[in-house]
């Protein structure tokens, strides 16, 4: 029995460690699959990503934007509104690019006629950056999935946090 809860003990100890202290990456979603046909095409609207406590500049949020539309467009059930589209009907709103509220999302996201609306946070704690992807049924509110990702770089987070959902819909 003593051999037995030592080995346990070291079994323990080795899964911790490998799993428990290591924070460097992490991700995690969610996919309301009662609400959401994987055999149908939705029409999405991506917003802007929102950048929680990071000074970046314009080139850089920019590039993030891309990549998080570039990451809605390989899922197979997305048809993508154009960035130019969206940002023009931003610059209507007076938003410029930048990041819109909830409520204007929606009402753009309807103008377009879209099934639904993405968004996506990005946040910095330490050296690692931490994206939080929603998408919500525009007429309903309903959120179709949630994804967190944690990584060292922006980019990879948002890869993270989108992980799920890929993997959910193929």
């Amino acid at each position: 029995m003593k051999k037995f809860l030592m080995v346990l003990s070291l079994f323990s100890f080795i899964l911790f460690s490998i799993y428990g202290c290591s924070s460097k990456y992490f991700k995690e979603g969610s996919l309301n699959s009662a609400n959401f046909d994987k055999e149908r095409i939705y029409k999405v609207v991506a917003m802007p990503v929102k950048l929680s406590g990071i000074l970046s500049s314009k080139q850089k949020k920019d590039a993030l934007y891309t990549h998080f539309i570039s990451s809605l467009m390989k899922i197979k059930n997305f048809e993508v509104v154009s960035r130019y589209d969206v940002e023009n009907r931003l610059n209507i709103y007076g938003f410029g690019g930048g990041y819109v509220d909830e409520t204007t999302a929606f009402q753009i996201a309807q103008e377009f006629g879209a099934d639904l609306v993405a968004f996506c946070e990005v946040s910095k704690s330490g050296n690692l950056f931490t994206a939080t992807v929603k998408i919500v049924d525009v007429n309903s509110h309903i959120e179709i999935y949630t994804g967190k990702g944690r990584g060292p770089e922006e980019e990879l987070s948002i890869d993270l946090a989108m992980d799920f959902l890929k993997k959910s819909l193929k």
